[in-house]
Formats: structure tokens, sequence, C-alpha cells
């Protein structure tokens, strides 16, 4: 005689259904009498989410897609929010896609899609994160590199490990790394829904930044890629190396310019700012920036020209005192400059004992000087664009002098000679007489 008691279901018993949670809210998948049985598909109106539900929480690796703020995201959850490791699609609303979950009706169908958010989850978040910890260990390389060049470790100059770094960051390189070529990706460290951590991003201009993030912005140590074909990004640097602080960059830093120039050193208000090194095809520079030019003191070595600088800058150019000499030709300036010219107080010295002292003006030697050549003969008087101009006094070697007027630096008319006593002359006498330096000196 029957009881009339209900077959209880076996716990083991697994079966595909869909719950309605609420109007606009619907849970479906695989479920066990006592709940869902591993991943669940949570529909809602606004996103999509396929992973582990525990205790009504998104729990675990899970794929999510946001309708509204248009963003896929396949990483790790804890209690609801996106934290640890991910990958992160943001999308523009014309080439958003997404997975129609809402199609899913059957336990063959839910099968079907399981599978490819699991191949997502799995196989593809599992090589992405290989290629970030690739990434991430060669950063640490480079924060080592820039801290010891930072702290002097290793001497301003040295600039082959930098230069190693930087041809390492190829950007073609790194862009095949890229999950999507029409979305901003980001693949990285997440904690409570925000970028935290070391994460690599792959701007819609098609900018790349490796490195760490604090509550959504670039803070710490990163490098970051500038794509040059980018009609919205056009900067002077092709690669930078170094510190952010909310997302400006800051602290002591490397930059390879597009040009192919390195620069090392510090960084104030996003640019070249503090003590730094500068090197190019044409010229090396040590010293101090200020607002991304040559600014205070420092040292240039022009490597088309063949000379060195040292001393003062102002806005690139030499401005105030400073040593200018050429190797080649031996030849020394020490004095002041004006607009990258030589002007005012300054001394040149030759390599056979030639030596000016006196007034520049634009780069030559202009005002009063005194000048000395090779032999020995001493002028001291007017000079006007680089030349002997107006009235001035010779001295030669033998003790004669003579008092004349130059004109482009040759002597006009007779001047006032004062020959030396031991060659019949009384002391002090003078004589008006046409000479040349050569029969001066000989006589």
């Amino acid at each position: 005689m029957s009881t009339g008691a209900t077959k209880a279901v076996p716990a083991s018993t697994i079966v595909y259904g869909a719950i309605q949670l609420s109007p606009t809210v619907q849970l479906k998948g695989m479920f066990t009498p006592v709940g869902p049985h591993k991943d669940v598909l949570y529909v809602s109106k606004s996103f999509v989410y396929f992973g582990p539900f525990v205790n009504n929480c998104f729990e675990g690796d899970a794929v999510y897609s946001d309708f509204e703020q248009l963003f896929t995201y396949v990483g790790s959850f804890r209690l609801n929010v996106k934290e640890g490791f991910g990958l992160l699609l943001q999308y523009t609303k014309s080439t958003f896609e997404y997975k129609p979950a809402e199609q899913v009706t059957s336990a063959i169908e839910f099968a079907s899609y399981s599978t490819a958010m699991q191949q997502l989850m799995g196989t593809q978040l599992a090589t992405w994160k290989s290629r970030w910890e690739k990434l991430k260990s060669t950063l640490s390389g480079a924060e080592e590199l820039i801290a010891d060049f930072a702290s002097g470790k290793t001497r301003l100059g040295e600039y082959a490990p930098a230069l190693d770094l930087c041809g390492k960051m190829r950007y073609e390189e790194l862009k095949k790394l890229q999950p999507s070529r029409t979305a901003y990706c980001y693949i990285g460290e997440l904690k409570g829904d925000m970028r935290e951590g070391f994460g690599i991003s792959f701007m819609k201009t098609g900018d790349i930044y490796i490195g760490k993030y604090a509550k959504n912005k670039r803070t710490g140590f990163g490098i970051y890629l500038w794509n040059e074909k980018s009609e919205e990004s056009k900067p002077a640097s092709r690669i930078y190396v170094g510190y952010y602080t909310n997302n400006a960059t800051a602290k002591f830093s490397a930059v390879l310019q597009s040009s192919g120039d390195f620069y090392l050193g510090q960084i104030a208000n996003s640019t070249f700012g503090g003590k730094g090194e500068y090197i190019s095809e044409l010229f090396k520079y040590r010293g101090e920036f200020k607002q991304g030019k040559r600014a205070g003191h420092g040292r240039l070595v022009d490597l088309r020209d063949a000379y060195s600088y040292e001393g003062n800058f102002e806005s690139d150019t030499f401005f105030g005192m400073g040593a200018q000499s050429w190797e080649a030709g031996g030849i020394k300036y020490l004095g002041e400059f004006r607009d990258g010219a030589k002007a005012g107080k300054g001394e040149i010295s030759g390599p056979d004992g030639e030596h000016f002292e006196g007034d520049m003006k634009d780069g030559t030697l202009n005002g009063h000087g005194i000048m000395k050549n090779a032999k020995g003969i001493v002028y001291e008087g007017a000079f006007a664009q680089g030349k002997l101009n107006g009235k001035g006094r010779v001295r030669f070697p033998n003790g004669a002098e003579c008092v004349c007027e130059f004109v482009d630096g040759l002597r006009k008319g007779e001047g006032v000679v004062t020959l030396p006593p031991e060659k019949g002359f009384k002391r002090g006498e003078s004589r008006a007489l046409t000479f040349d330096f050569d029969v001066a000196t000989n006589i």
C-alpha cells in the first residue's frame, strides 16, 4: 500500500535550469538539488557573468561583459569585485561584441557556451599571464638599472645597458601581444575593481604602457612606448623608462626620443628637469635641465664640429661664464657667452702660444683687447668684427713698439715707432716710418 511519499532526488543529479532572480536577472546553468554545479551564467539587463557563484557572490576566475560601460573582463573575482590577475577589454560602442547569453536555453547550448568561456579563462588567460610575467621580470631589471644610475652606483655616461633595455622594448614586438586591436586592453593585477599593481596597457591611440598602477593611475616604475603613427599622439619621445605619480612622470628616468636621441636623468613636470645626460648622433650633454632644455651648469661635447663646452646654459644655449675648446686645433676660449655666442670679457689661447684677452661680441673680437701671436708680437688696442680696427700699440719681441691705425687687420698710414737703444737709438726716441711686422721684428 502506497504511503504517498515523494521519491527523493539523488544529490548527485545534475540538470540544466534557469532561475529568475528578479524581473531582469536570470541565473542559468547546471544545478544539483543543493545549488549551482560549478560555473553559472548570470544574465542581467546590463551585464553577463560566467563563472563561479559562491554564497550569492561572484568568486574565482570568470568572464564578465558589461553592456552599458562597454567592457569585457576575463579574470579573478572576490566578493563581487575584480581582484587578482585579469584581462580587461574596453570597447567603443560601434565595435563592442559579446556572446548572446540570452540565447542559452538548454543544456547543450550551455555546454557550448561554457566551452568557449572556459577557453578564455583557461588557455588564453594562462598565455597572457605568461607574457605578463616575462615583462614583469624585464621591468624589475629596468628599475634596478635606473636605480643604479640615480644612486651613482653606475657612472653616468655608460649608456649601453639602458639603450639595450630600450632596444628590447620594441614597439612592433610588443604590439603582437595585444589581445584585441579594437579595444583598450589591460593585462595585469586588479584590486577593488581598479588597476592596482603591475599591468600592461594597450591604449586606443596605439601607445603601450608596461608598469605599476595604483587606484587606476600609473604610479611607480613603468615603461611607456608611443605609437609614432598615431594622429592623436605625436610626442617627442618614443620610449620612457622611469617613475610615475598619478599618471605624471617623476623622479629619475630614461627617455628614448623618436629621433633616436637618449636621455637619462631627473624628470620634473613630465619633462627633463634637474640633473641628467642626453646623447644624440650630434652631441653629448651632461648637466642640468629646466623645462626640457639645458639650463644651469653642464658640459657639452659637439660630435659634428668637434668641440667641447663646459659652463652655464640657458634655454639650450651657452649663456654666462663658460669654457670652449677645440682639441684638434688646440684652441681654447674662457669667458662670457650670450645667446650661444662669445660676448663680454674673454680669453682665447692657441696651440703655439697665441693668446687674446679682451672684449667679445657676437662670437668675435670686438672692443678693446690684447693679442699675442705665435711670433711673440703683442697688439693692444681696438678690435671690430674679429680684426684689428682702430688705434693700437704693437710691441715686438726685440723691444720695438709702434702706435698706429688699423683697418680690417691692415695698418693704415705710417706709425710712430719706438726702437730699442741697442740699435743706435736713444732710449724712448721715436720716428715715423713705414714698416711691416716681419721687418720690425728683425730690426
